[in-house]
């Protein structure tokens, strides 16, 4: 039998299986090359080339690789996170109720809230109050059911009038008292803190 100058046989129809693996046609049994899809000999069709193991790994890790670049560049367009800001606790509603004001700026007022405050909510609060140098001023904090007085201190006829009205039932359970006299001297009712600023208003 001939020999083909790839090295190896030809059959006897003249077909090169020489090159690549011989494989023998499923319709007439002959010898053909394994890349023919069809039989030179008796014109089968032969079924189509099998993928390799090492194809279909290659291709899944060239997938991997396409799609860990497509979810990078997006996240990079997305830009860094933007952390969330803490949500703080919202301070409690302080209104002002009652406001007794003389001639010669000696104050009173009176405030209320739902909520019962705490001294670092009194303290700010008594820090935005409109205290005068030389003047009296007085303010009281009630909370809760305990009300605060209103008309009866803003219509006060007088400064005595006014200051007793916030310690006269039923606006004699305050939480929060605090008092500046004329002099500067400070008195502070409701707890045995005060203020951080108390020395230097």
């Amino acid at each position: 039998m001939p020999f083909s100058p790839y090295g190896g046989e030809k059959s006897g129809g003249g077909v090169d299986v020489g090159k690549g693996k011989a494989v023998r046609c499923p319709a007439c049994e002959k010898p053909i090359t394994a890349r023919a899809r069809v039989c030179p000999h008796c014109g089968a069709t032969l079924r189509t080339r099998r993928v390799s193991t090492g194809m279909v790994i290659g291709l899944v890790i060239a997938g991997l690789v396409v799609l860990s670049v497509v979810t990078g560049s997006t996240q990079q367009d997305a830009g860094p996170e933007v952390a969330q800001p803490a949500q703080t606790e919202t301070p409690p509603q302080i209104d002002q109720v009652g406001y007794y004001k003389a001639a010669n700026r000696d104050r009173v007022m009176s405030f209320h809230s739902d909520e019962k405050l705490t001294l670092a909510e009194i303290c700010a609060l008594w820090q935005r109050l409109p205290y005068t140098r030389g003047t009296l001023f007085r303010g009281v904090a009630y909370s809760g059911e305990n009300p605060a007085p209103a008309d009866a201190l803003t219509f006060a006829l007088d400064l005595r009038r006014a200051l007793v009205v916030t310690i006269t039932p039923p606006f004699d359970k305050s939480d929060w008292m605090f008092m500046v006299n004329p002099a500067g001297q400070r008195s502070f009712l409701g707890g045995e803190a005060t203020c951080e600023w108390w020395e230097n208003p």
